[in-house]
């Protein structure tokens, strides 16, 4: 038995990463074979254009060329050892990417990854999920509060109780109209966010709505 640690599509099928390895889960067959990896803890697979990229515990990143098959160390990576999550921006020309040590910048072309200069020290650095709302700007959540990054580049920040009703973060998901939605351990914050990724309207929904 293997334990499911995150998936993500690829044509008709899914990549599915496990504490034994990445497999592909066969829609059809309704089956699961060995990929790649084999008895690695993957924390994270992603699925972008002609690359798979594959986070591993205590690692770092891998990409994995879907033509080729080759495999490559993404060897700036191992700036974080643990890969969360990730969003794509930029018309695909960057990807970020959640971790235990920050958020993270990587550049397609120069094959790079950098750490997004953010206030860590007040936020804290583990990012353990993600979004990208309606407008193409992309969400991370923090251990005190939210980090977005605008198709435009620019930091927005998302703290304090006047915005949420917790920072134990257990979801991070958005809609279609402009909404991020929070879960926490204290209920669901629905946070309305405009194209330049400020906060306009905040609801949130605790013990008393029946979301606790």
């Amino acid at each position: 038995d293997f334990v499911i640690t995150s998936v993500c599509a690829m044509d008709k099928d899914y990549l599915v990463g496990t504490n034994q390895g990445l497999k592909l889960f066969d829609s059809e067959n309704k089956s699961f074979s060995p990929l790649y990896f084999n008895n690695e803890e993957i924390t994270l697979v992603f699925n972008n254009q002609n690359f798979i990229y594959v986070g591993i515990a205590q690692k770092g990143l891998f990409r994995v060329n879907k033509t080729t098959r080759n495999i490559s160390q993404i060897e700036s990576s191992r700036v974080s050892d643990y890969y969360y999550s990730a969003q794509t921006n930029n018309k695909n020309k960057e990807i970020f990417f959640g971790t235990n040590a920050g958020v993270m910048r990587y550049e397609i072309s120069s094959n790079k990854i950098e750490i997004i200069p953010a206030n860590y020290k007040r936020l804290g650095g583990y990012s353990g999920t993600s979004t990208k709302d309606s407008y193409g700007t992309c969400w991370f959540t923090l251990e005190k509060g939210i980090l977005g990054i605008t198709k435009e580049n620019k930091l927005k920040l998302i703290y304090g109780e006047s915005h949420l009703n917790s920072n134990l973060f257990y979801t991070l998901n958005s809609d279609l109209n402009g909404h991020l939605i929070v879960g926490t351990n204290k209920g669901i914050s629905i946070l309305k966010v405009n194209s330049s990724g400020e906060v306009i309207k905040v609801d949130n929904y605790q013990s008393k709505e029946g979301f606790l």
